[in-house]
């Protein structure tokens, strides 16, 4: 993500930063992160879960939503960002 957001979310301006924000997440087709994403199944067998062996589409899906969340932190104001402390994925985040 190389787009820079003009106006970083903060008590009084929603509806500017959504109308900055939404477009960019959804040229990058990144709109199903937020709804209800579909998440890969951590580990395909029980040998998998043994050894940590990722499934490499959960890998993949974890890789795009952990980019997309670090870009989202990037668009918040100090404020807004100190309230979604411990948000792990960026649907806990939207």
């Amino acid at each position: 993500f190389t787009l820079r957001i003009t106006e970083k979310l903060n008590e009084s301006n929603f509806h500017l930063w959504r109308q900055q924000v939404e477009p960019y997440i959804n040229a990058h087709g990144l709109d199903d992160f937020l709804g209800s994403p579909i998440v890969p199944p951590r580990f395909l067998t029980a040998t998998d879960h043994a050894t940590a062996t990722l499934n490499p589409a959960y890998r993949k899906w974890r890789q795009q939503d952990q980019m997309l969340l670090s870009w989202l932190q990037t668009t918040l104001s100090s404020d807004i960002l100190a309230r979604f402390l411990g948000s792990h994925t960026s649907q806990e985040l939207w």
